[in-house]
């Protein structure tokens, strides 16, 4: 979906950083020119993405994610129970 967060630099500054739709968990982002200086020039800021699956899901929203799964075509029911699981499937426990 995307998003932009606040981070918090080095020096304490705070910016706002855009989270390009469909970036993973884990996935590192580079922010020019705000990081550590290195013979004199600031260096790359690294930001690394991290996605919180809630614990508790309600009713309606379990039936709100399980919806947008069957858009997307990723219920399979026969499924050999081998593939990854996505995002929504983490929530449902599928």
């Amino acid at each position: 979906l995307g998003t932009t967060v606040e981070v918090t630099t080095i020096d304490r500054r705070h910016l706002e950083v855009k989270v390009p739709a469909g970036t993973q968990g884990g996935k590192k982002l580079r922010i020019s020119g705000e990081g550590v200086r290195k013979r004199g020039r600031p260096g790359d800021l690294l930001v690394e993405v991290e996605v919180t699956i809630p614990k508790h899901v309600s009713g309606e929203l379990k039936e709100l994610y399980e919806k947008i799964l069957e858009l997307e075509g990723k219920k399979n029911p026969g499924g050999s129970g081998n593939e990854k699981k996505g995002f929504f499937e983490s929530i449902l426990g599928g």
